[in-house]
């Protein structure tokens, strides 16, 4: 009877060792201080003929525009900067780049972040940046499309995405949206 528990046991036991070392690999690889690592092994974007994401490729301009506001400046300054303005030429990235930022502040920032995604109206609101983010995680090849989650990473709702881990969420929000007022959110993506 001793035999049978402990050779029960030794399966979890080895499941506990595998899930600190994918926890500890997955904290290495979303340290705030490298968004560009984070977002290739994290933030995957939709390829023609594969029926679920791919991992996004950065430009070397991209990766040296994140580094400097995210990375560099902070440390430097000791806080982020107030404002991060970032143009390109239609079809380039932008709202990509901006729902990738809101989902590494969301893991990696911290516990109980806001992140705001803002436009003129709901519907372009939640036809782009939200979009953008919700679609990363739909994604995911352990994503649940009837239960709207990907287990024990995020909750995905119509105007809210919750990181289950941090209890951080992404909200799309139209200008003219009343019900925040008063609030601090983390970072505001237009």
């Amino acid at each position: 009877m001793d035999k049978v528990v402990l050779a029960s046991r030794l399966p979890a036991a080895a499941m506990r060792i595998k899930a600190r070392r994918l926890q500890r690999d997955r904290l290495a690889a979303s340290s705030p201080r490298r968004i560009a690592e984070w977002a290739e092994a994290n933030f995957l974007v939709a390829s023609e003929g594969e029926a679920k994401g791919v991992p996004i490729q950065l430009f070397s301009n991209q990766r040296a525009v994140l580094r400097f506001a995210l990375e560099v400046y902070p440390e430097k300054m000791g806080r982020f900067p107030s404002t991060v303005i970032y143009s390109t030429p239609k079809k380039s990235g932008k709202t990509t780049i901006a729902a990738m930022v809101g989902r590494w502040v969301a893991e990696t920032r911290g516990r109980f972040e806001e992140i705001y995604c803002v436009a003129n109206d709901f519907d372009q609101v939640k036809n782009r940046a939200f979009a953008a983010a919700s679609r990363s995680v739909e994604l995911h090849p352990a994503y649940d499309p009837l239960r709207r989650r990907l287990p024990g990473e995020w909750q995905v709702l119509d105007r809210e995405m919750a990181h289950l881990p941090t209890g951080s969420k992404i909200k799309a929000l139209a200008s003219d949206y009343k019900g925040e007022a008063g609030a601090e959110p983390t970072i505001t993506i237009w």
